[in-house]
Protein backbone atom coordinates (compact mmCIF):
# COMPACT_ATOMS: atom_id res chain seq x y z
CA UNK A 1 0.00 0.00 0.00
CA UNK A 2 1.07 4.05 -0.18
CA UNK A 3 0.13 5.74 2.87
CA UNK A 4 -0.47 9.49 2.27
CA UNK A 5 -1.33 12.41 4.52
CA UNK A 6 -4.47 14.39 4.01
CA UNK A 7 -4.78 18.05 5.60
CA UNK A 8 -7.14 21.36 4.32
CA UNK A 9 -5.85 24.55 3.33
CA UNK A 10 -7.53 27.94 4.49
CA UNK A 11 -9.66 27.99 1.42
CA UNK A 12 -10.86 24.38 1.70
CA UNK A 13 -7.97 22.85 -0.93
CA UNK A 14 -7.15 19.00 -0.12
CA UNK A 15 -3.77 18.26 0.11
CA UNK A 16 -1.00 15.33 0.58
CA UNK A 17 0.86 16.89 3.22
CA UNK A 18 2.37 15.49 6.33
CA UNK A 19 3.34 18.81 8.53
CA UNK A 20 1.29 20.77 10.69
CA UNK A 21 3.51 23.56 9.75
CA UNK A 22 5.26 24.90 6.47
CA UNK A 23 7.83 27.54 6.83
CA UNK A 24 7.13 30.61 4.83
CA UNK A 25 9.68 33.87 4.23
CA UNK A 26 10.80 32.75 7.58
CA UNK A 27 7.57 32.14 9.38
CA UNK A 28 5.86 29.18 10.55
CA UNK A 29 2.50 28.82 9.05
CA UNK A 30 -0.35 26.10 9.70
CA UNK A 31 -0.99 24.44 6.84
CA UNK A 32 -4.67 25.57 7.77
CA UNK A 33 -4.29 29.20 7.90
CA UNK A 34 -2.92 29.54 3.97
CA UNK A 35 -4.83 29.57 1.05
CA UNK A 36 -4.01 26.81 -2.05
CA UNK A 37 -2.01 29.23 -4.18
CA UNK A 38 0.24 30.23 -1.19
CA UNK A 39 0.94 26.59 -0.50
CA UNK A 40 2.04 26.17 -3.87
CA UNK A 41 3.95 29.34 -3.89
CA UNK A 42 6.52 27.45 -1.95
CA UNK A 43 6.09 24.39 -2.69
CA UNK A 44 5.37 23.78 -6.24
CA UNK A 45 5.32 20.22 -6.40
CA UNK A 46 2.29 19.57 -3.73
CA UNK A 47 -0.18 17.04 -4.52
CA UNK A 48 -3.71 18.04 -3.98
CA UNK A 49 -5.46 14.60 -2.93
CA UNK A 50 -7.65 14.93 -6.15
CA UNK A 51 -4.54 14.75 -8.64
CA UNK A 52 -3.58 12.16 -6.05
CA UNK A 53 -6.16 10.18 -6.88
CA UNK A 54 -6.05 10.57 -10.68
CA UNK A 55 -2.66 9.73 -11.13
CA UNK A 56 -2.21 7.14 -8.63
CA UNK A 57 -5.48 6.04 -6.84
CA UNK A 58 -6.17 3.41 -9.23
CA UNK A 59 -2.78 1.95 -9.30
CA UNK A 60 -2.43 0.34 -5.82
CA UNK A 61 -4.34 0.52 -2.65
CA UNK A 62 -3.46 3.27 -0.21
CA UNK A 63 -3.57 4.13 3.70
CA UNK A 64 -5.27 7.70 3.73
CA UNK A 65 -4.93 9.62 6.78
CA UNK A 66 -6.35 12.24 7.76
CA UNK A 67 -4.72 14.77 9.84
CA UNK A 68 -7.69 16.99 10.77
CA UNK A 69 -11.49 16.84 11.21
CA UNK A 70 -14.24 18.89 9.76
CA UNK A 71 -13.86 17.64 6.00
CA UNK A 72 -14.76 13.79 5.77
CA UNK A 73 -17.40 14.92 3.36
CA UNK A 74 -15.08 16.26 1.06
CA UNK A 75 -12.75 13.23 1.00
CA UNK A 76 -15.40 10.78 0.93
CA UNK A 77 -17.07 12.36 -2.52
CA UNK A 78 -13.16 12.42 -3.45
CA UNK A 79 -13.40 8.86 -3.35
CA UNK A 80 -16.75 7.80 -4.38
CA UNK A 81 -15.72 10.30 -7.52
CA UNK A 82 -13.08 7.96 -8.14
CA UNK A 83 -14.64 4.38 -7.24
CA UNK A 84 -11.85 3.73 -4.43
CA UNK A 85 -14.05 3.23 -1.56
CA UNK A 86 -12.75 -0.22 -1.56
CA UNK A 87 -9.36 0.11 -1.98
CA UNK A 88 -8.49 2.62 0.62
CA UNK A 89 -7.90 1.86 4.39
CA UNK A 90 -9.30 5.45 6.44
CA UNK A 91 -7.24 6.19 9.47
CA UNK A 92 -7.02 8.80 12.06
CA UNK A 93 -6.80 9.85 15.53
CA UNK A 94 -10.14 11.45 15.52
CA UNK A 95 -12.98 9.51 16.47
CA UNK A 96 -15.99 11.27 15.44
CA UNK A 97 -13.87 11.72 11.75
CA UNK A 98 -13.65 8.12 11.18
CA UNK A 99 -17.26 7.49 12.28
CA UNK A 100 -18.15 10.06 9.62
CA UNK A 101 -15.77 8.08 6.81
CA UNK A 102 -17.21 4.84 7.60
CA UNK A 103 -20.58 5.98 7.15
CA UNK A 104 -19.83 8.26 4.34
CA UNK A 105 -17.45 5.04 2.30
CA UNK A 106 -18.98 2.14 4.19
CA UNK A 107 -16.26 0.14 1.91
CA UNK A 108 -13.67 1.60 3.42
CA UNK A 109 -11.18 -0.08 6.11
CA UNK A 110 -11.49 1.99 9.12
CA UNK A 111 -8.29 2.75 11.17
CA UNK A 112 -7.78 4.28 14.65
CA UNK A 113 -4.51 5.60 14.92
CA UNK A 114 -2.95 5.79 18.67
CA UNK A 115 0.56 5.16 20.14
CA UNK A 116 1.52 9.10 19.79
CA UNK A 117 3.16 9.42 22.86
CA UNK A 118 5.51 7.01 22.65
CA UNK A 119 7.18 8.32 19.39
CA UNK A 120 7.01 12.05 21.26
CA UNK A 121 8.82 10.77 24.18
CA UNK A 122 11.67 13.32 25.13
CA UNK A 123 15.02 10.75 25.42
CA UNK A 124 15.53 12.62 29.21
CA UNK A 125 12.18 10.83 30.42
CA UNK A 126 12.40 6.70 30.97
CA UNK A 127 11.86 5.74 27.96
CA UNK A 128 11.32 2.10 28.58
CA UNK A 129 9.00 2.61 31.01
CA UNK A 130 6.77 4.67 29.49
CA UNK A 131 6.58 2.58 26.60
CA UNK A 132 6.25 -0.57 28.49
CA UNK A 133 2.83 1.40 30.34
CA UNK A 134 1.58 2.12 27.11
CA UNK A 135 2.28 -1.68 25.80
CA UNK A 136 0.11 -2.79 29.11
CA UNK A 137 -2.83 -0.40 28.45
CA UNK A 138 -2.89 -0.18 24.67
CA UNK A 139 -4.59 -3.34 24.26
CA UNK A 140 -7.65 -2.44 26.66
CA UNK A 141 -8.00 1.37 25.50
CA UNK A 142 -7.90 0.25 21.47
CA UNK A 143 -10.44 -2.43 22.94
CA UNK A 144 -12.45 0.60 24.59
CA UNK A 145 -12.33 3.34 21.84
CA UNK A 146 -12.24 1.09 18.42
CA UNK A 147 -15.87 0.31 18.86
CA UNK A 148 -16.74 4.11 19.02
CA UNK A 149 -14.17 4.53 15.74
CA UNK A 150 -16.34 1.72 13.86
CA UNK A 151 -12.59 0.81 13.18
CA UNK A 152 -11.78 -2.96 12.01
CA UNK A 153 -8.12 -1.91 12.03
CA UNK A 154 -5.24 -0.26 14.45
CA UNK A 155 -2.51 2.10 13.60
CA UNK A 156 -0.02 1.78 16.18
CA UNK A 157 3.43 3.37 16.75
CA UNK A 158 5.94 0.07 16.68
CA UNK A 159 7.29 0.33 20.16
CA UNK A 160 4.12 -0.18 22.15
CA UNK A 161 3.26 -3.43 19.67
CA UNK A 162 3.90 -6.84 21.46
CA UNK A 163 2.59 -10.07 20.24
CA UNK A 164 0.51 -10.83 22.88
CA UNK A 165 -1.51 -7.53 21.98
CA UNK A 166 -1.70 -8.14 18.10
CA UNK A 167 -3.17 -12.00 19.21
CA UNK A 168 -5.89 -10.08 21.60
CA UNK A 169 -6.71 -7.80 18.86
CA UNK A 170 -6.79 -9.62 16.12
CA UNK A 171 -9.41 -12.26 18.68
CA UNK A 172 -11.45 -9.07 18.88
CA UNK A 173 -11.67 -8.62 14.71
CA UNK A 174 -9.12 -6.23 14.54
CA UNK A 175 -6.36 -5.81 11.85
CA UNK A 176 -2.97 -4.73 13.27
CA UNK A 177 -0.47 -2.24 11.47
CA UNK A 178 3.07 -0.54 12.82
CA UNK A 179 3.99 2.70 12.34
CA UNK A 180 6.42 4.53 11.23
CA UNK A 181 9.70 1.50 10.98
CA UNK A 182 12.55 2.02 9.15
CA UNK A 183 15.12 -0.18 11.33
CA UNK A 184 15.17 -3.63 9.65
CA UNK A 185 15.45 -5.64 13.35
CA UNK A 186 12.14 -3.77 14.48
CA UNK A 187 10.76 -4.51 11.22
CA UNK A 188 11.51 -8.53 11.78
CA UNK A 189 10.61 -8.55 15.44
CA UNK A 190 7.03 -6.81 14.24
CA UNK A 191 6.60 -9.32 11.54
CA UNK A 192 7.32 -12.34 14.08
CA UNK A 193 4.04 -10.57 16.10
CA UNK A 194 1.89 -11.17 13.05
CA UNK A 195 1.60 -7.26 12.28
CA UNK A 196 -0.55 -7.57 9.27
CA UNK A 197 1.21 -4.39 7.76
CA UNK A 198 4.13 -1.92 8.29
CA UNK A 199 4.53 1.80 7.79
CA UNK A 200 7.92 2.80 6.45
CA UNK A 201 10.32 5.61 4.55
CA UNK A 202 12.22 2.88 3.05
CA UNK A 203 9.60 0.04 2.31
CA UNK A 204 12.15 -2.12 0.27
CA UNK A 205 15.06 -2.35 2.77
CA UNK A 206 11.96 -2.86 5.38
CA UNK A 207 10.72 -5.57 2.35
CA UNK A 208 13.94 -8.16 2.60
CA UNK A 209 14.29 -7.28 5.88
CA UNK A 210 10.41 -9.02 6.60
CA UNK A 211 11.47 -11.42 3.78
CA UNK A 212 14.17 -13.09 5.50
CA UNK A 213 11.69 -14.03 8.51
CA UNK A 214 9.39 -15.85 6.13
Amino acid sequence: MLELDVRRSRDGGLIVFHDEVVSIDGKRRKIGSLTLAELRRVMPWLLEFREYLEQFGSLVPFNLDLKGPGYEPQVAAELRRFELGSTVLVSSGYIRSLRRMAELVPAATIGLSRGHLASGIPWRLPRDMLTGWERLTMPLLILASAPLARANAVMLQHSVITRTAVRLLNHFGYQVFAWTVDDPAEARRLASCGVAGIASNHPRLIAEAIGETR
